[in-house]
């Protein structure tokens, strides 16, 4: 899989957003930020299958871009480096097959990521004892 050497989150920025405005708000602004992800990406993720099998490359360029970014913000660098690679190849006016190994694998670590955020959100201050 794609992004393998990378971190599934970035600990140390996920510390550093829960820190930003001391202890208690900071925690409270990441658990605002990390709902806003999960959020967004839960909808953004389907989205991006359903273009893909539409074989609409424009649409799903687009939103490989915003999860991109979206997964950027968060921390979570196996998806946006695979988001990244979906959005070269699309770019690059690919075959929309050679995109879909990419999509299968951001499915994949989505799930897990998802899961690791909301177990973070019921226990915001576990991001200080968690190690990668």
């Amino acid at each position: 899989m794609l992004g393998q050497g990378l971190p599934q989150l970035d600990l140390d920025l996920l510390r550093e957003l829960g820190s930003l405005e001391g202890d208690e708000e900071g925690l409270k602004f990441l658990q605002e930020l990390t709902a806003i992800f999960l959020q967004d990406t839960s909808r953004l993720v389907p989205e991006l299958g359903k273009s893909l099998v539409m074989g609409d490359a424009s649409t799903a360029q687009k939103l490989a871009h915003r999860l991109k970014g979206s997964c950027g913000n968060i921390g979570a660098r196996r998806m946006e480096e695979l988001c990244s690679h979906m959005e070269m190849t699309l770019k690059r006016g690919s075959p929309l097959v050679e995109v879909n190994s990419f999509f299968s694998d951001l499915e994949i670590e989505f799930i897990k990521v998802t899961e690791l955020l909301t177990k973070m959100m019921a226990n915001p201050s576990v991001i200080f004892e968690m190690h990668e």
